[in-house]
């Protein structure tokens, strides 16, 4: 979600290539989850969850080293890679470890936490950037609605209730 702030800040990049530098990067994302079942079979669990964080972790820490577009659409192929591992691998082993009655729900909340991440990203970033000091308490508001939206929709997708009896529905 950063990317084009920091294309525009550090190359003043034009549209086109904040486009084509996304493009890359969601292509990378598309061709990382085609091959994802592969890559579990090969690696397993624990090197696909290698490669699944390991991948943007060297991307994300390149990214301001380099000074060239190349480098930039280097380093958005190394991020695309593991996020495109992320979602299938985590569903795959959500769908494995769950309870059919429950895997719906459980993917459903396992990509909420996907898509509240991209929500929270831009306020964490310019709220530690120093950019919108004022923007604190928006970041808190938001923080706060996203751990409520998790407990909340994550209890009700594993059936908790509370009460005067707790229960865990399988």
């Amino acid at each position: 979600t950063q990317l084009p702030f920091h294309l525009e800040q550090t190359l003043s990049s034009s549209g086109t290539q904040v486009g084509l530098a996304i493009a890359t990067m969601t292509g990378t994302s598309a061709v990382g989850s085609l091959v994802s079942s592969r890559v579990i079979d090969r690696q397993g669990r624990r090197g696909t969850l290698a490669m699944t964080f390991g991948f943007p972790a060297v991307g994300f820490a390149l990214l301001p080293l380099f000074q060239s577009f190349g480098g930039v659409m280097l380093a958005a192929c190394l991020i695309g890679a593991g996020l495109g591992l992320l979602l299938p691998s985590v569903s795959t082993w959500v769908t494995e470890l769950a309870p059919p009655s429950l895997r719906g729900r459980l993917i459903g909340v396992v990509t909420m936490c996907f898509f509240v991440g991209q929500f929270v990203s831009p306020l964490v970033a310019a709220w530690v950037s120093g950019e919108a000091p004022g923007l604190a308490s928006v970041f808190f508001f938001a923080a706060g609605l996203s751990a409520v939206l998790t407990v909340v929709v994550g209890g009700w997708a594993v059936g908790f209730r509370v009460g005067p009896k707790p229960v865990f529905r399988s």
